[in-house]
């Protein structure tokens, strides 16, 4: 059997504590929601407070209204939005609501690309062809190949979905100009531009990656951070975009159905927007600062250990994201990073937990704001003893790969 996973007992702050007693310091984060650490106390007393006036009351309330209000002031380029429980839902209906109102089917996105786990955006088996084939992939940062995929497809498309950084190549970041080239290409097209700002928003920078790279796009996709470890998303754009959500008036008395339906019993959620606006309030500059710090401090460790120990690896990641590929080969797309050894970052996980560090296995992993500098330091012994450890190793099953 795998060894894993490991089973978890409690958390607090940057560390977990798995069921045999054994401490690590965390940088799964629930795979990123948790940006202030576990049971952060702003985020706890607010739930608190929440669960003494209920979680759900069927309407309504004042803590949608601000929510809503502090993301469209962090995000200007988004005038109204929806929420939902799940990034996978924001997506889906994210795409239903630029299908609607472009009138057109196809979507343009980047090959290897997670908008979710809805069936008209995820490859997967078990999703009928005739939906799959209604979305057009094209490489990630390769601006001439989504340039003539736009173009040729001009008439059909309903949108581009971006995710701005390409989750499934370890957070790969754009490259300089890309996402601008994109904008570009879009608007040149007529074409709404989608940022899939699940894993960006919010953690980039106070105005996730729109802020970062300076691009606004027309539909944003929010999850994860915004919830501050509860399940919270949210879809928007303008407000002609938005319109075709909302129910028309009219003098019948009648139920008239608005023409893009959007139902979901958990869409509200008063612990998650309780949660949501502590986790935000939270997020001020020095926050921003020093998760900025500490993940660009991992990243140079692991590139300058691997080089000192004399293997060859590649680093991606952004702000506070890391990961590492075992690779000689530059990582600048899903298909670059897919070439990596994964029974390599296998092992390297597995001895990284062996000494107390809890990575996102085979995944890019998190920083938060309760780690601190000596929480590094003792991350980059674990990284320094792990790929000493690895070395005979690596030279046994990928001798390429030794310096």
């Amino acid at each position: 059997m795998q060894p894993y996973p490991t089973y978890l007992k409690r958390a607090k702050g940057c560390k977990v504590w798995d069921e045999d007693g054994n401490e690590y310091i965390d940088y799964v984060c629930n795979m990123g929601p948790l940006i202030l650490g576990h049971d952060h106390p702003s985020v706890s007393e607010a739930v608190k407070q929440q669960l003494d006036s209920g979680l759900w009351m069927g309407g309504p309330s004042e803590l949608e209204v601000r929510l809503a209000e502090k993301v469209v002031e962090r995000y200007p380029s988004i005038e109204q939005l929806r929420f939902c429980a799940t990034g996978s839902e924001a997506c889906m209906n994210a795409a239903k609501a630029v299908r609607a109102y472009t009138d057109k089917d196809r979507i343009v996105a980047a090959e290897g690309a997670y908008h979710g786990s809805c069936e008209s955006l995820y490859p997967s088996g078990g999703v009928p062809k005739d939906l799959l084939a209604k979305v057009i992939r094209v490489p990630f940062n390769d601006a001439e190949k989504l340039e003539k995929a736009v173009k040729e497809h001009k008439n059909e498309v309903a949108a581009v979905f971006i995710e701005p950084i390409l989750g499934g190549a370890g957070s790969l970041a754009p490259k300089d100009g890309y996402l601008k080239a994109a904008r570009e290409i879009t608007e040149n097209n007529d074409v709404p531009l989608v940022f899939d700002e699940v894993v960006t928003g919010f953690r980039l920078a106070r105005g996730g990656a729109a802020e970062r790279f300076g691009v606004k796009p027309d539909v944003a996709i929010f999850g994860k951070v915004l919830g501050g470890g509860f399940p919270c998303a949210a879809f928007g754009g303008t407000t002609e975009m938005m319109e075709s959500f909302a129910y028309p008036i009219t003098n019948s008395l009648l139920v008239v159905n608005p023409p893009v339906r959007h139902p979901g019993t958990y869409n509200d959620h008063k612990a998650s927007m309780a949660a949501g606006l502590a986790t935000l309030d939270e997020l001020d500059s020095d926050a921003y600062a020093h998760l900025e710090k500490v993940g660009q401090r991992i990243r140079n460790g692991l590139t300058q250990l691997s080089r000192e120990i004399g293997i060859k690896t590649q680093i991606t990641g952004i702000a506070s994201i890391f990961h590492m590929h075992f690779t000689g080969t530059e990582i600048t797309d899903i298909n670059s990073a897919s070439k990596a050894n994964g029974l390599l970052v296998r092992y390297y996980d597995i001895c990284m937990a062996n000494r107390g560090i809890n990575l996102a296995k085979a995944h890019s992993s998190f920083c938060s704001t309760p780690l601190t500098e000596r929480d590094v330091d003792q991350t980059l012994d674990a990284i320094k003893g792990t790929l000493t450890e690895m070395k005979p190793i690596v030279r046994e099953v990928a001798p390429n790969l030794v310096i």
